[in-house]
């Protein structure tokens, strides 16, 4: 394994660019011994690379120039044509977020205008992230399009200022076969925007989209992921590409607006649709499992919501999508008092006031099991109104244990 210093790179704060970039485009394995490396631009990674780095190496970004669309900390080097068999292993990288060059333009939809995002890989066939620190990114701190066959496991994310867009793991279309496993956000109020984002659509139009394509999202594992205070935990994201077969698993997660949104969007400033020219409703969500989740609210908002507009701002989950087979299997939903008090039947009274049904689509019908935690006779609940449940997506096998907050 070649050293990064034997290509002239330093690791002592000055700008190294030039020096990685040769290192990455000639060498297939390479090594970044404990220093600081300064970037100026995009290091772009070719296929058949495994790069290493020793405890104590930081790649930060030190622009010279404004940032513009296309620009990021880390991407891979064929978008177009592909790449296969990335391995990064350890290493913290850092996107400066209080330089004053590195801003995003305050029209989202700029042509030009910088996304922000940390570290990107589109087009990739077997790729492994693992054992490394995502530091101070202007918005998304990843962002993966057209990936088929990964790893990205043990990630910190960390940024003390708290800024527009900050999603954690940012999948955009054509995402498939993957493990995301023991992803932490370390600083509270991180991640600020979605923890885990599955945007298999999203407007492509805007800067953060810039260059993605909308595509199926499918065969994925999430397992052991922690924020104390993220903005949301899970967003699925389908208008008409598939979300399927995805399973999150031993999440524990602090959250200030919701733990899932699968709302399509509705609300956002870049909107995929108007509501009356879909009256049959949008999305395709199958097979989505929440296992051994932990959710963690400070107020008392109702768990399910209405939807798009109108009624409570922020409930646990919104779900505006049309979904099979969707089921959250011994997860945990903490909220503040007086939840946390008066138990299971305050908050069966909130479903048959009916708080959950959708806007302007049919509502959805919630089925509990009985278990110790949670028993409602055995029977579903339901809007009072029948028509409202006759084409509906199924949450079944439904397991809410009420527990007290940490």
């Amino acid at each position: 394994m070649i050293s990064v210093k034997q290509y002239g790179a330093v690791g002592a704060g000055q700008d190294d660019f030039c020096a990685l970039q040769r290192a990455l485009d000639e060498e297939r394995e390479l090594f970044f011994p404990k220093g600081l490396y300064v970037v100026s631009d995009t290091l772009r990674v070719p296929s058949d690379r495994k790069i290493v780095f020793e405890e104590g190496a930081t790649l930060r970004l030190v622009a010279k120039t404004a940032r513009k669309r296309g620009d990021f900390l880390l991407t891979n080097k064929n978008h177009e044509t592909g790449d296969t068999n990335i391995e990064i292993d350890g290493g913290a990288f850092d996107g400066n977020n209080a330089h004053p060059l590195h801003k995003r333009p305050n029209d989202i939809f700029a042509e030009d205008g910088y996304s922000g995002v940390l570290i990107d890989f589109c087009n990739v066939t077997n790729l492994t992230i693992k054992n490394v620190a995502l530091v101070n990114p202007v918005a998304y701190y990843t962002r993966f399009c057209k990936i088929n066959g990964f790893l990205i496991e043990n990630v910190s994310l960390k940024s003390q200022r708290v800024l527009p867009n900050q999603d954690g793991i940012h999948f955009a279309g054509e995402v498939r076969n993957g493990v995301v496993r023991n992803v932490r956000a370390e600083t509270f109020g991180q991640t600020n925007d979605d923890l885990l984002a599955l945007n298999a659509d999203d407007y492509l139009g805007r800067i953060e989209e810039f260059d993605t394509v909308c595509g199926a999202i499918e065969n994925v594992l999430f397992e052991d992921i922690y924020a104390e205070s993220c903005h949301d935990a899970v967003r699925l994201l389908s208008y008409r590409s598939p979300i399927k077969n995805v399973t999150f698993r031993n999440m524990t997660v602090g959250f200030r607006a919701r733990a899932v949104d699968a709302n399509a969007a509705r609300g956002c400033r870049a909107e995929l649709f108007k509501e009356k020219e879909e009256p049959q409703g949008v999305g395709d969500i199958a097979d989505i499992t929440f296992e051994n989740c932990t959710f963690l609210h400070s107020i008392e908002y109702p768990l399910f919501w209405k939807g798009s507009r109108g009624g409570f701002p922020h409930p646990f989950i919104t779900w505006g999508s049309l979904a099979d087979n969707v089921r959250f299997v011994s997860c945990r939903f903490a909220s503040a008092p007086p939840y946390a008090r008066n138990g299971i039947e305050r908050l069966v009274n909130a479903f048959k006031r009916a708080h959950y049904k959708r806007s302007a689509f049919p509502a959805m019908r919630l089925h509990f099991l009985p278990n110790e935690h949670v028993t409602y006779d055995g029977k579903s609940a339901q809007t009072t109104k029948k028509e409202d449940v006759i084409t509906v997506p199924d949450f079944h096998d439904l397991t809410i244990d009420i527990i007290k907050p940490l």
